[in-house]
């Protein structure tokens, strides 16, 4: 017996526009995407903002090995500061760390935001790409990244999101744990939650190592943390 179950029509809608949406922007190779990150990624950084673009741009510090944008403020940006941006892209590596995605929102993902974000990594190079682990807009956006509840139906919903975000723009995205104060409906501890959403999107053996690297990790902090804050747990996952 072969059983069907209708998809409500919300989503049809959003898998659609993400379909039909990714093939406006260029694909890169997630591979390629990586290895430039773990090439071209060390030492410090700088987060750049346009008030000491002119600064930065004429008089580049040489302590400065790359830098980093949030790229919602710099999609629309044309003109003298796009110029300058372009050669700053052209002389460090640049990443990109996102505030506006909405993974674990319930409103729509806002495609035509993404592929904005998409064109904007392929016009100046951008090495890696980042996003929170949260949500933060509804009808309008909140300004502040929210912690999501650790249960299984948020694993699911922001693992499908994440891959909406990633068939759009093709390149594999990192994704951030946030810090909080306060977890709503933590049904599983925060480590868990982040690996089932890991394991939702990887292969099985480097998911395997992973989780065992953070397990030791945790146990030496809580060892030495017995109260470990989430600050201290964001830190040591690496975000």
């Amino acid at each position: 017996v072969k059983v069907s179950v209708a998809m409500p029509r919300a989503i049809k809608v959003r898998k659609a526009n993400a379909a039909k949406a990714s093939a406006a922007v260029p694909k890169q190779s997630p591979t390629a995407l990586v290895a430039d990150c773990q090439s071209e990624i060390h030492g410090a950084g700088l987060g750049l903002r346009r008030a000491f673009l002119d600064d930065f741009t004429l008089r580049p510090p040489k302590q400065a090995h790359f830098f980093e944008v949030a790229p919602e403020n710099w999609v629309h940006v044309r003109g003298k500061f796009a110029d300058l941006l372009g050669q700053n892209a052209d002389r460090l590596p640049m990443v990109c760390h996102g505030l506006s995605l909405n993974l674990g929102g319930q409103a729509a993902l806002d495609i035509d935001l993404v592929n904005e974000i998409g064109r904007f990594l392929q016009q100046y190079r951008a090495v890696c790409y980042s996003e929170h682990l949260s949500y933060c807009g509804d009808a309008g956006h909140l300004y502040d990244l929210l912690p999501l509840p650790f249960t299984q139906q948020a694993v699911e919903h922001v693992s499908d999101r994440i891959k909406q975000v990633q068939d759009v723009l093709g390149p594999q995205i990192v994704v951030e744990n946030v810090s909080y104060y306060c977890a709503p409906s933590q049904q599983m501890p925060e480590i868990e939650f982040l690996l089932d959403v890991l394991a939702r999107d990887f292969n099985i053996p480097a998911l395997q190592r992973l989780e065992q690297e953070l397990h030791r990790i945790v146990s030496i902090q809580q060892q030495h943390t017995p109260a470990m804050s989430s600050a201290g747990k964001r830190a040591v996952l690496g975000a």
